[in-house]
């Protein structure tokens, strides 16, 4: 589970310094809860094998130069996707001034955020480091963090309940044609297979048509698990543990994912990281 995170956190940083937005995305996730899954520690041993020479260099360096481990000591992630403005990951738990100063010590600090100071990350001269506290950091691209002229706000407390709170606003072109009903969706996780999803439509018109389109999945995936079709059989199997419910042009739809469900899915994502990981060797 370890490395998922560590994997986890380098694909967002990614993300992080693309330029193309399809939904304005809040991703609040409590790495100590992650931790707490039941399948945590199989998960960890399974990739510990998997993970790249150069992740564990930097895991190793960090540890090194300041006695910490972000698959121990990282406790929150807040990954912020923006319509308009700098796309941000909120790490917190890492010893975020003692890494600041060493890197100030390199150069290359610029003004950002109305007055904070960011630092360029090594292997990374696009992206800078700000340190927020001792054990809080942002991490951006620099030429946008430097247009901002507002500390960022201190973080809501996180509840402890919960692995993800995520929300999305989709753009006005998503990706699923399915989202242009969509005006807003929260999802929240417990880590341990209870999902909630709270999906609101722009007006009663879409929230019908949502509802529509959402049978009609609902029909396909049944027709397809007769058919012993593996997507569609699996689509029936999460639809099964699933009920919704509306109240005007709002939907909420609670998961509660059998342990059998839960663990194959979780199989399918190690094997796709076991694969790219493969792929990157």
């Amino acid at each position: 589970m370890r490395t998922i995170l560590t994997l986890a956190l380098l694909t967002a940083l990614s993300t992080v310094f693309s330029t193309s937005a399809t939904a304005a995305l809040v991703a609040d996730i409590n790495l100590d809860r992650v931790r707490e899954a039941p399948e945590a520690d199989a998960v960890r041993e399974r990739l510990a094998a998997v993970m790249p020479a150069h992740i564990q260099e930097r895991i190793a360096a960090l540890a090194q130069a300041f006695d910490c481990d972000p698959r121990r000591d990282l406790h929150r992630v807040v990954f912020n996707y923006p319509d308009q403005g700098a796309a941000t990951l909120r790490l917190v738990g890492l010893p975020a001034t003692r890494i600041a100063e060493a890197l100030a010590k390199k150069g290359g600090g610029i003004p950002v955020l109305g007055g904070l100071t960011g630092y360029t990350l090594p292997n990374r001269p696009q992206a800078v480091m700000v340190a927020i506290n001792d054990s809080e950091m942002l991490i951006g691209r620099a030429d946008a963090l430097s247009s901002e002229t507002m500390a960022p706000p201190s973080l809501a407390p996180m509840n402890k309940e919960l692995a993800l709170h995520l929300r999305l606003i989709p753009s006005d072109k998503p990706r699923a044609e399915i989202m242009t009903l969509v005006r807003s969706l929260t999802l929240t996780a417990n880590g341990q297979g209870h999902i909630v999803i709270d999906a609101s439509a722009h007006n009663h018109a879409d929230a019908n048509e949502l509802e529509r389109r959402m049978e009609v999945i609902k029909n396909l995936a049944n027709i397809g698990a007769e058919g012993l079709l593996p997507g569609l059989t699996r689509a029936k199997q999460f639809l099964d543990a699933s009920v919704m419910t509306r109240e005007e042009d709002r939907f909420i739809i609670t998961i509660d994912m059998p342990e059998e469900l839960r663990k194959a899915a979780i199989e399918r994502m190690i094997s796709r990281v076991e694969q790219r990981v493969g792929q990157g060797k």
